[in-house]
């Protein structure tokens, strides 16, 4: 029974490698655009060479191992390469078809956010009630936009908040290059970046990297887009 279950775990685990290397090959001309700590070279001959050199290495911890302690640090070794391939394949620009379910890392920047979000179709009703806290993110996680932004009194007024940014925000300097959902993107996701006078920093909690997926930022984008009240 021990010796069945080692094979159906390899199994398992190489089937979910083979998965990951497909992903690779999708992105065979991908264009870099962010950059983690560790730098990763897009280039498809290098993606190669590192795939096959990492898959190698671990087959081979696997294959020489005969103690049931060495065989699942060496099933776990290829659980984490499989973390690792999943990783640089994002970082090269492939995007998954669940791209819209997926959480926002916090290191991910805002020109890559826009990039997946131009994949998607926004839903200015499910933002609204995301917003409302009536509905959770995919990320199952109640937010509590209305609480601070109904009346102004704590953070910016929902209403008007489009015609502020066409009117104020955007003539600012540091916008011209920008258009509104790359600013609601930052605003959420990297609240003190920018501070809206007279509220103070720290006022929003910088949580929703956490909580929101890519769908979910984009249906709340398109739903502050419709709050074109006038002054």
């Amino acid at each position: 029974m021990g010796k069945d279950n080692k094979v159906y775990r390899t199994l398992i685990v190489f089937a979910g490698l083979l998965l990951l290397i497909a992903g690779l090959v999708l992105a065979q001309e991908p264009a870099a655009t962010e950059t983690p700590a560790a730098a990763v070279s897009c280039d498809p001959a290098d993606l190669h060479a590192y795939t096959t050199e990492r898959v190698a290495d671990a087959q081979a911890a696997l294959a020489e191992s005969t103690d049931p302690e060495a065989i699942n640090a060496a099933l776990g070794q290829l659980y984490l390469i499989g973390e690792e391939f999943k990783a640089r394949a994002l970082t090269c620009g492939y995007i998954p078809e669940n791209i819209g379910q997926m959480p926002i890392d916090e290191d991910t920047s805002i020109e890559r956010v826009i990039e997946v979000m131009d994949t998607l179709t926004g839903d200015p009703l499910r933002g609204q009630l995301l917003y409302l806290g009536q509905e959770r993110s995919t990320q199952n996680a109640t937010l509590g936009c209305s609480g601070c932004h109904a009346t102004g009194d704590v953070a910016p007024i929902t209403e008007g908040t489009w015609t502020r940014w066409d009117e104020e925000r955007r003539l600012l300097p540091e916008y011209a290059e920008q258009d509104f959902a790359h600013y609601a993107a930052e605003a959420i996701l990297h609240p003190n970046v920018y501070v809206v006078p007279p509220y103070g920093e720290n006022l929003m909690p910088a949580i929703y990297t956490l909580a929101l997926g890519y769908q979910d930022l984009l249906d709340l984008i398109r739903f502050l887009e419709s709050q074109d009240q006038l002054p």
